[in-house]
């Protein structure tokens, strides 16, 4: 005993005091296992104890498990986190938390064969709606796949998801817009194709898709606008009034299109 004291209001008073004092909650100094008297602060639970506590909390053993949160809940929950901003210490943690290959099992563990229900969707789609990464965003996102490779059951699935699907005409055209003009695009598909040997499949698939080409009209009529749409070789031409007019820009742009190649 250090020192006695008889009023209890004040024992964590003096106990702050010899802990600031003596530092026993170094490890070579003294046993205590918190910097701050009547709390836990500084305190750093072993991997060993994380994984104990993860265990005893999670699935059903969870006191949350089987409930969900009231949209009144919710909404508090909401208007509670408002405005806060978290530290860079605090979004690095996250990120080395979100990053460890345990925990990337455990997400696919606890979510493989799970289907998001309709509501889900519908409610992802409006948090979603009208949202935009920042320059510095996309910089992150495609750096963070460069040198990824998509295993072939991967493909498959994107293309089953896919089949079906029409693109509005805003999306043609930024598709087409991405790819012009990028040589360092151009390159890093060079790059990553380098060497890379096609199946019989993927080259059959080439070949129809070179004689539909050929034998394209290169223009389709679009309800939307009412007009005739001119796309040559992925390239967006144009709107025309007229079947006629379509044609005849055809002819000059397959030309010119022609000419640009052999140069």
């Amino acid at each position: 005993m250090i020192e006695e004291v008889s009023n209890p209001d004040h024992l964590l008073s003096y106990e702050q005091v010899y802990l600031d004092y003596y530092k026993s909650y170094e490890r070579e100094k003294g046993y205590n296992i918190c910097k701050t008297a009547g709390s836990q602060y500084g305190m750093k639970h072993t991997e060993e104890a994380k994984r104990k506590i993860s265990d005893a909390v999670s699935g059903e053993k969870n006191p949350f498990s089987g409930r969900k949160h009231t949209e009144e809940a919710k909404q508090k929950i909401s208007e509670g986190n408002k405005g806060k901003k978290l530290t860079e210490e605090t979004k690095n943690k996250m990120r080395e938390a979100h990053n460890k290959l345990e925990t990337i099992e455990f997400l696919k563990k606890i979510n493989t064969g799970k289907k998001l229900g309709e509501e889900t969707k519908q409610k992802l789609r409006q948090i979603h709606t009208g949202k935009k990464h920042s320059e510095e965003s996309k910089q992150k996102i495609s750096e963070a796949h460069k040198g990824k490779i998509v295993s072939e059951e991967t493909r498959n699935k994107i293309g089953q998801a896919n089949t079906g699907k029409k693109r509005s005409e805003e999306t043609k055209r930024k598709m087409s817009e991405a790819g012009k003009n990028k040589p360092e695009m151009i390159e890093h598909l060079r790059k990553i194709n380098t060497g890379k040997k096609l199946t019989e499949e993927t080259k059959n698939k080439i070949s129809e898709a070179h004689r539909k080409r050929k034998n394209s009209k290169h223009y389709t009529f679009d309800k939307d606008s009412n007009k005739y749409r001119v796309r040559i070789w992925g390239n967006h031409i144009g709107y025309y009034n007229t079947e006629e007019e379509a044609k005849q820009a055809v002819i000059v742009n397959l030309e010119k299109l022609k000419v640009q190649q052999t140069v």
